[in-house]
C-alpha cells in the first residue's frame, strides 16, 4: 500500500510538472522559454529589472491582493531559496494544494520571459481550501491570504492543522523564517511581581497606526523633521500601551503599582511581518506623510520586543532587519513597493504594471504613497542571509504523500481582514470567533483582541491629545526653568515606565 501511495503521489507531481512545461489551457500555465530550458544561465544572474514580472488581474477576478502577497514571497532570497529545497510534502491533490500551486507560480516566475503571469492556480487552491474565504471572483484581505498561505505550507509540511501551535521543526519554512514564539508577562515596577502569561506563536506583529502616529507627534516628529531611528521604540510603546492592571500584591490606585505588560521573544526569525491597523481607510495626506517619513529601514527585535534572543542594536549586522517589502491598500485596491537587495532599488508592483522608482524609501516611495493616498498595511523586515540559519531537512519529507481529499479548512472572519473597521463591528467579530470554539478560532481571537486594545489605545490618545488642546487654548502654556516646555506627566510617563 505504501509503495502504490508513493506511485500516485509521484505521479500527481509529474502531472503537475507536465501543466509547467506544456501549459494546460484549462489551468492557464505558461510555457518557460527554450532558451532558459536549455540555457545554464540562472535568472538570479540577470538584471534585476528583468526579474520582475507582472502579475494578472483581470476585469472582476478582485486577485489584487493575491498578487501583493505572491509578490512578496517571490522576492525573498530566503524564502525562494527555502521552498525550492523541500521537494516533498502532504499533497492534498490536483487543483487543491497549496503547495503544489505555489511552486508552479514560483516555476513560471522563474523561467517565463513574459512580463505578465497568471497566479489563477493558486487562487483556485485557497478557493478549494477555504470555504468562506478567497473564493473566485471576491475581494479579500492581502495580509489576511498571505497568513493563510504560510499556514497551509506548515500543513503540507508538518501536519499540525494549527500553525498557531509551537513548531520545532528544523524544515517548516513558515516558523523558521516568520514564527515569533512569544512569551507573556505582567510585572509591577514598584514590588517586582511578576504575573505569568501565555505563550503563542504568531506570524505577524500587529500595531495601531493611530497610535504609533500620536506617539511620533508627542516626540515632536513628522514628515518635516523625521527620525526613523526611532520607530521600533515607538512601536514597543503603543504595543504595551493602555493595558495597565492593578497589581494583586501592592495594590492599584493611591500610590499603588500597576502591572505593565512585557514580550519575550524566544525564537529567533529571519523575517518580520509587520501589521498596521488602521481606525479608517481614507487617512489625511498629513497623516500619510508624518508615518511614512518615520517607517525604519532597519529594525531588530530588541527594539520590538522587551527581551530577544538577538543581541546588539541596529548597528550588529547579525541583528539588523532591513525593510524590503511594503503591501499597500488604496480605495478596495493592494499593490506592493519592492526592494532589490542587489541592486538596492525600489519598484512598485501594482498587478502587471512594474514600476521602477528609485533607491531611497524617502522622499522616492513615501511622495509616490501619499499622492496616492496608499495605507501602509503590512511592512516586511528581512536579515542578511549571511546572517541566516538553512533550514534543517534531516525530517523533512521523503516523499510526496497524496491525501484521498483536500483539507476543508475553516478561515474565521477576524478584525484584521478590515482596513477600516469600527469598534462595535470588531466586538461582534470576536463574539463570532469564540462562538466556534477550539484551536480553529485561537489566532483570529487573538488578533481581535490584540486589535481591540489597539483602538483603546488610539482613543485615550486622543481624548488627551483633546485635553491638551483645550488646555491650550484656555491658558498659556507652563515653560520650566530651563526654558523648555513642561513634560506632561499623565499618559507619557505610563508609558516611558514600561521601557526596560
Amino acid at each position: 500500500c505504501g509503495q502504490v501511495l508513493n506511485l500516485v503521489g509521484i505521479s500527481s507531481h509529474i502531472a503537475i510538472f507536465c501543466q509547467v512545461m506544456a501549459m494546460d489551457p484549462a489551468v492557464g500555465i505558461l510555457e518557460p522559454p527554450p532558451e532558459f530550458v536549455n540555457s545554464a544561465q540562472s535568472p538570479n544572474s540577470m538584471h534585476p529589472q528583468q526579474l520582475i514580472k507582472g502579475l494578472a488581474n483581470d476585469p472582476g477576478s478582485n486577485s489584487c491582493f493575491l498578487n501583493s502577497a505572491v509578490q512578496l514571497l517571490w522576492h525573498q532570497e530566503l524564502f525562494q531559496t527555502g521552498l525550492n529545497q523541500l521537494t516533498s510534502h502532504l499533497c492534498s491533490g490536483h487543483r487543491s494544494c497549496v503547495f503544489c500551486a505555489l511552486k508552479v507560480v514560483f516555476t513560471q516566475l522563474r523561467f517565463s520571459d513574459r512580463p505578465t503571469l497568471d497566479a489563477g492556480v493558486l487562487r483556485s487552491a485557497l478557493a478549494a481550501q477555504f470555504s468562506d474565504r478567497f473564493q473566485l471572483g471576491e475581494m479579500d484581505d492581502s495580509a489576511e491570504c498571505l497568513e493563510q498561505i504560510l499556514g497551509r505550507l506548515h500543513f503540507h509540511l508538518v501536519r499540525q492543522q494549527q500553525p498557531q501551535q509551537q513548531c520545532t521543526a528544523g524544515h517548516c519554512i513558515t516558523h523558521r523564517r516568520f514564527g515569533m514564539d512569544i512569551q507573556e508577562e505582567r510585572a509591577c515596577p514598584r514590588c517586582g511581581f511578576v504575573q505569568p502569561g501565555p505563550r503563542f506563536t504568531q506570524l505577524t506583529h500587529y500595531a495601531s497606526a493611530g497610535a504609533l502616529l500620536s506617539q511620533l507627534r508627542h516626540m515632536g516628529i513628522g514628515r518635516a523633521n523625521p527620525s526613523p531611528d526611532v520607530f521600533g521604540l515607538g512601536l514597543r510603546k503603543v504595543a504595551g500601551a493602555g493595558d495597565l492592571r492593578a497589581c494583586p500584591k501592592c495594590g492599584g490606585g493611591g500610590g499603588g503599582g500597576c502591572l505593565l505588560l512585557r514580550r519575550k521573544l524566544l525564537s529567533r526569525p529571519d523575517l518580520l511581518c509587520l501589521g498596521l491597523v488602521w481606525d479608517s481607510d481614507r487617512p489625511s495626506g498629513a497623516d500619510l506623510g508624518d508615518l511614512l517619513a518615520n517607517v525604519g529601514s532597519t529594525v531588530t527585535f530588541g527594539q520590538l520586543f522587551d527581551w530577544s534572543l538577538d543581541s546588539g542594536g541596529p548597528a550588529n549586522p547579525a541583528s539588523a532587519l532591513h525593510l524590503t517589502a511594503v503591501i499597500c491598500y488604496s480605495s478596495r485596491h493592494y499593490a506592493v513597493f519592492l526592494r532589490h537587495r542587489s541592486a538596492n532599488t525600489w519598484s512598485c508592483l501594482d498587478d502587471s504594471r512594474v514600476t521602477p522608482l528609485g533607491p531611497n524609501w524617502c522622499p522616492q516611495v513615501v511622495d509616490r504613497c501619499v499622492a496616492n493616498r496608499y495605507q501602509p498595511l503590512l511592512l516586511l523586515y528581512a536579515r542578511d542571509p549571511k546572517h541566516c540559519t538553512p533550514l534543517d531537512l534531516t525530517a523533512a519529507p521523503r516523499r510526496t504523500e497524496l491525501i484521498s481529499q483536500p483539507m476543508a479548512a475553516t478561515s474565521t472572519q477576524s478584525a484584521a481582514s478590515s482596513v477600516a473597521m469600527p469598534l462595535s463591528s470588531a466586538a461582534s467579530s470576536s463574539q463570532q470567533s469564540a462562538r466556534l470554539g477550539g484551536a480553529a478560532s485561537y489566532i483570529s481571537t487573538r488578533k481581535v483582541e490584540s486589535i481591540l486594545r489597539l483602538q483603546r489605545v488610539h482613543q485615550i490618545e486622543s481624548r488627551k491629545a483633546q485635553q491638551q488642546q483645550q488646555q491650550q487654548q484656555q491658558q498659556q502654556p507652563a515653560f520650566s526653568s530651563t526654558g523648555g516646555r513642561q513634560r506632561d506627566s499623565g499618559f507619557s510617563d505610563q508609558l516611558e515606565a514600561s521601557q526596560p
